[in-house]
């Protein structure tokens, strides 16, 4: 059997699995049965949830791309064909394997853990929903900005203040619409958000759009075909919460996520303290040149939302993605925007109430000062809109 047989028997497995035909333990059973020994004495499988290749690395199960297949045609020579999967991996293992540094993974439901201690770019991969989930190491960073009207700081990002967090875990991109619509189908859950934004271009604002939920991002005429691997947006701060705990995980607080997003020196945005390129993030450009805001010097390729994890270069210092523009993201913490005045030292748990909950990153619509990682907005936790989506965390145990 070839690597790329396998991979046709499990999206038949898969697809039997997700209509319901094949119980749990049954599809993790036949996928142990699909082991490949690649004739160089190493043993492949392809993981329950994420439907990438794991390889066996002494006890441990690690991602990598397989060998080339090998065939034989008519002619008797030897021809080699790649893996059907392995063009679509090959950017997210590479990065995992080098930018990340990736020491360990979860492969159905056991916890594989590093061979030697965790470090900045250790990664996870998460057993119940495939994402991949980044270590970012204890200690102090400068979180907030200083005054500067030039800069469009704004008086809640302000002062510039030392956190102090622990060791934390956190999603290397946003939720997509195919994770979230799997936790829907398992869970009979129910979105919450009662209230759905979208952008009137013609107005230039913000508006009720009783046709939109995450489904139907822009309103009732649109739909999510062909947009698995987009953030999931539309979706209220309860439901990025019953999502983050039934993936075992929870939402970050404001301040880990500006960790995650600007490591330890004070970087203006997630790669540098440079300006925005078209490489770097999905902002508000040329393909929505209607906006009067619109930089239409840039062109990141996508009139709304991108696939998550398509700006490689924009990478935080701890390898995370999307961390500006796309989407904005949930955070946990309740919005107060004097609370940086009052906040603790040590692991902020935001303000203890409030009417609003915060959301950080900036979006596909959003210009240099909203994609800042210090820039944060405040948000009714039943809205739902067409650029807020999420990402979840994680305690370091």
């Amino acid at each position: 059997m070839t690597f790329a047989e396998v991979e046709d028997r499990y999206r038949t497995l898969r697809q039997r699995f997700d209509a319901g035909a094949l119980s749990e333990a049954d599809f993790k059973a036949r996928l142990e049965d699909l082991m490949i020994e690649d004739g160089q004495g190493r043993w492949w499988i392809i993981g329950y949830e994420t439907g990438q290749w794991y390889v066996r690395e002494g006890e441990q199960w690690v991602p990598g791309a397989p060998p080339l297949d090998t065939e034989h045609s008519a002619k008797g020579q030897v021809k080699h064909t790649a893996p059907r999967t392995s063009r679509r991996w090959t950017r997210w293992l590479g990065l995992a394997a080098g930018l990340l540094g990736l020491a360990g993974v979860i492969v159905a439901g056991i916890v594989l853990w590093p061979r030697s201690s965790l470090t900045i770019g250790s990664a996870l991969i998460s057993p119940q929903d495939g994402m991949v989930t980044v270590y970012v190491p204890a200690g102090e960073f400068m979180m907030g900005a200083a005054p500067d009207s030039a800069a469009k700081i704004a008086p809640s990002e302000t002062p510039l203040h030392r956190v102090r967090l622990d060791a934390f875990w956190i999603d290397r991109t946003e939720v997509t619409n195919a994770m979230f619509a799997r936790f829907l189908a398992r869970t009979n859950y129910k979105p919450m958000a009662v209230r759905h934004y979208t952008w009137n271009f013609a107005a230039e604002a913000w508006e009720l759009n009783a046709g939109a939920d995450w489904q139907h991002p822009h309103g009732s005429d649109s739909n999510i075909t062909g947009l698995d691997q987009h953030p999931v947006v539309q979706v209220a701060w309860e439901d990025a919460r019953t999502y983050c705990a039934w993936a075992g995980r929870r939402l970050p607080t404001e301040a880990e996520w500006e960790k995650a997003a600007r490591g330890t020196d004070q970087y203006k945005y997630p790669w540098d303290n440079g300006n925005l390129a078209s490489h770097l993030l999905n902002s508000v450009d040329v393909n929505v040149s209607e906006i009067n805001k619109a930089n239409r010097d840039l062109n990141d390729g996508y009139r709304f939302t991108a696939p998550v994890g398509s700006y490689l270069d924009g990478a935080s210092p701890y390898g995370i993605l999307d961390m500006a523009g796309n989407v904005w993201e949930w955070v946990a913490d309740f919005f107060d925007d004097s609370y940086y005045k009052v906040s603790p030292l040590s692991n902020p748990p935001g303000p203890s109430s409030g009417f609003q909950h915060g959301a950080r990153g900036g979006s596909w619509i959003s210009d240099f000062g909203d994609v800042r990682t210090t820039a944060r907005i405040g948000t009714d936790p039943f809205n739902g809109a067409e650029d807020l989506g999420f990402r979840c965390a994680l305690d370091a145990r």
